[in-house]
């Protein structure tokens, strides 16, 4: 889905001003670079020449196509991206922290302290650009230096480090602040839990 960033919110977010660029419907997952393919084609042309949009009081208005950003939840990302998921080395995209993996809780570690002590280094598009060409000079699938997997056909319109963003839904909402809520009411008591249904409604 796509929006026109030229109109103002909320009309922009209006079902009939989103702009759908590709569905599937399968019970096998496509590879992403097949499924953006003809999409990152379309969206050149509509770059390259614009878009006419019939305005009832203002007649056709062209607009000028830019992709901005990107965005999904971690594993759409991961996949078109094409780098590493987020329980495998090097899978930030914004930076080149390899990760330590817990044996303990068999997860993927990326800790603060190790990101400051190691003063790691940004991840930039050249840098995956150049990983994509040591993968294809290799020629082995599993080769997979700092997390890149392959080439992305995002990598032909955007920044991926720069331009490909969390979607805030799905990682704080539906993860996060579901877990911690959670937390909050295991430590409270019972009667605490049934004392806060009687605060004041506003």
């Amino acid at each position: 889905m796509a929006v026109l960033v030229e109109l103002p919110p909320p009309v922009r977010e209006y079902e009939s001003n989103t702009i759908l660029l590709a569905l599937w419907h399968s019970v096998v997952t496509p590879d992403a670079n097949v499924l953006l393919a003809s999409v990152i084609e379309q969206l050149a042309v509509l770059k390259a020449g614009g878009l006419n949009v019939h305005l009832q009081e203002r007649g056709t208005t062209k607009f000028d196509i830019d992709i901005q950003l990107c965005g999904g939840d971690l594993p759409a990302r991961s996949k078109c991206n094409k780098l590493n998921s987020h329980n495998g080395f090097y899978s930030c995209t914004k930076c080149l922290l390899k990760g330590e993996k817990c044996r303990h809780c068999n997860r993927m570690l990326y800790k603060y302290k190790d990101f400051q002590k190691l003063r790691v280094k940004d991840r930039t598009q050249e840098h995956i650009n150049a990983c994509v060409r040591l993968i294809e000079k290799k020629n082995n699938k599993n080769y997979k230096p700092f997390g890149v997997i392959a080439k992305s056909a995002l990598s032909d319109v955007i920044s991926i480090p720069n331009q490909s963003v969390y979607d805030y839904f799905h990682l704080c909402l539906e993860i996060h602040v579901n877990f911690l809520l959670t937390q909050w009411s295991l430590s409270l008591q019972k009667a605490d839990i049934v004392q806060s249904n009687d605060f004041p409604k506003c």
